[in-house]
C-alpha cells in the first residue's frame, strides 16, 4: 500500500481551523508521575534513580569555558529508536498502570504509549519553516486496545554528527548541564571529568482531551532540599523538575522567541517542568550568564510569533487521525507509518503495513507478557474509541507564502 494524504495539514498560516484554536487551549490534565528509571551505559533499562541529578548553581560571576574536555568527548549514548525502555518499565510497574474501575478489562489504561520526544516533535510542527523543515515519520502499532508510537530517526542524523560545529555545540549543552548539576546535594560536580550523558527518565500519565496518555521523558535535574534515595518510588510525587538549555548571548530577540522559546515550551509543558535554566554563551563556547525562565510565561512572551493552543490543537488532531486509521487494527506485527514532509505534501501522509515487516517494533517478550496477563483473566477490548471520521482541517498553503528562516541549533 502506498502512502495516502490525510486531511490533516500542520502548516497553520492559511487555516481558519488552527486560528480558532488560538482562542481556547485544549483540555489537558496535569501530568501525573508514575515513576522514574535510569538508562545504563549500554542503553539498558535500570529500575532505579541512579542517574538522578540535583541543581547546583555556582556562586558569583560565571565565566566558564564549555570547551573543557571536548578533546576526550566520544559522543553520547545513542537513543534507542524503539520503545523497549518504556515497555520494560510497564512490565516492572504494571500494578501502577492498572485500569480504573470504570474501564473494566483493560491491561493498560492508556490509549497511547510513547516517548515524550514524539509529543515534542508534533507540538513543534505547525510553526516549523517549510524551507528548512526536517521531515518526520512516526510508526504506530495497536495492540490490545493501546496504540504504541515511536519516531524514526532522521536520515541525515549521521551526517550532522560528522559536522564538528554542530557536534561541538551539542557538547556545550552537555557540559553546561555538568557544570550546574550534581549527583550529591552536598558535593558539586567534578568539572574535570569527561562528559557522559546517562539519562534519568520519568514516566507520566496525562489526558489530552479524550486521549489517555502514557509517556516517558528525560529530566535534567530536580530541585529539592533533601536527598532522594536511589531506590525511592516517585509514584505521584510532586518533585520540581528542571530543564537546561544554552543559547547564543547575542541571539536576535525575535529568533529567540520564535524558535528557542517555542521548542523549550513544547518539550517541557507535557512533563510539568516549571523552570528552564538558560545559559548564555559566546560563539566560542564561553558561558557568560545563567538565568531562570518560567515555562508558563513562554507563550505570553512569544505571543507575536506562535500560539501554544495551535501547537496543542495539532497534536490532538494527529492523535485523532492515528486512532481513526488504526481503528480496525489489533495486531502487534501490523503498523501504520505517519509522515510529514512539506516538500512532498502539505498534509500528513499515512501508510498501513498489515503484515510483519522490519518496521514491526513490539518485541515478542512484551507480547508474551501481555498475553500471559490476558490468559489469567485480564480481558481487553478489541479497539480503542476512535472518531467516526477524520476531522476537516486546513487547506493547502497557497503559492507565495513566505518561508521561515533556518531554525537555530538547540
Amino acid at each position: 500500500m502506498s502512502a495516502k494524504d490525510s486531511r490533516l495539514s500542520p502548516l497553520w498560516r492559511n487555516s481558519p481551523h488552527w486560528m480558532r484554536n488560538e482562542e481556547s487551549f485544549p483540555s489537558v490534565a496535569k501530568p501525573r508521575v508514575i515513576g522514574g528509571y535510569s538508562v545504563g551505559e549500554e542503553n539498558e533499562f535500570l529500575d532505579s534513580l541512579e542517574n538522578l541529578k540535583y541543581l547546583h548553581l555556582p556562586e558569583g560571576d560565571v565565566n566558564w569555558d564549555l570547551n573543557q574536555g571536548y578533546e576526550k568527548y566520544t559522543g553520547m549514548i545513542k537513543e534507542t529508536t524503539r520503545i523497549d525502555l518504556l515497555l520494560r518499565f510497564i512490565m516492572k510497574h504494571r500494578d501502577k498502570l492498572r485500569p480504573s474501575e470504570n474501564v473494566p478489562g483493560r491491561v493498560l489504561e492508556a490509549d497511547f504509549v510513547c516517548f515524550r520526544s514524539v509529543l515534542t516533535e508534533l507540538l513543534c510542527t505547525p510553526y516549523e519553516g517549510k524551507k528548512f523543515f526536517k521531515e518526520w515519520t512516526i510508526v504506530a502499532s495497536k495492540y490490545r486496545g493501546t496504540i504504541y508510537l515511536y519516531k524514526l530517526q532522521r536520515t541525515q542524523q549521521d551526517e550532522e554528527e560528522k559536522d564538528d560545529r554542530k557536534r561541538r555545540a551539542g557538547y556545550y549543552g552537555y557540559k553546561y548541564q555538568q557544570l550546574i548539576t550534581t549527583r550529591d546535594l552536598d558535593t558539586p560536580s567534578d568539572l574535570s571529568g569527561t562528559v557522559i550523558k546517562q539519562p534519568f527518565c520519568v514516566m507520566f500519565q496525562s489526558r489530552f482531551e479524550h486521549h489517555r496518555m502514557l509517556y516517558s521523558g528525560g529530566i535534567d535535574a530536580v530541585l529539592t532540599d533533601d536527598p532522594i534515595d536511589k531506590n525511592a518510588d516517585l509514584f505521584e510525587t510532586s518533585l520540581k523538575f528542571l530543564d537546561f538549555h544554552t543559547k547564543m548571548a547575542n541571539m536576535e530577540e525575535r529568533k529567540f522567541m520564535k524558535y528557542k522559546l517555542r521548542q523549550w515550551w513544547c518539550k517541557n509543558f507535557t512533563a510539568g517542568v516549571e523552570t528552564v535554566y538558560v545559559g548564555s554563551r559566546t560563539q566560542d563556547g564561553i558561558l557568560e550568564k545563567i538565568e531562570a525562565m518560567s515555562v508558563e510565561e513562554m507563550p505570553t512572551i512569544s505571543k507575536t510569533e506562535w500560539c501554544a493552543s495551535v501547537c496543542m490543537g495539532f497534536l490532538i488532531e494527529f492523535l485523532n487521525l492515528v486512532k481513526f486509521v488504526l481503528k480496525d487494527m489489533n495486531d502487534p506485527a501490523s503498523v501504520a507509518l505517519f509522515s510529514f514532509n512539506p516538500h512532498i505534501s502539505t498534509r500528513v501522509q499515512y501508510e498501513i503495513l498489515p503484515e510483519k515487516t522490519e518496521m514491526s517494533f513490539l518485541p515478542e517478550w512484551y507480547v508474551d507478557f501481555i498475553e500471559e496477563l490476558c490468559a489469567v483473566g485480564e480481558n481487553v477490548p478489541e479497539t480503542t474509541e476512535a472518531p467516526e471520521e477524520i476531522p476537516e482541517t486546513s487547506e493547502e498553503i497557497p503559492d507565495g507564502v513566505p518561508e521561515e528562516i533556518e531554525c537555530c541549533e538547540i
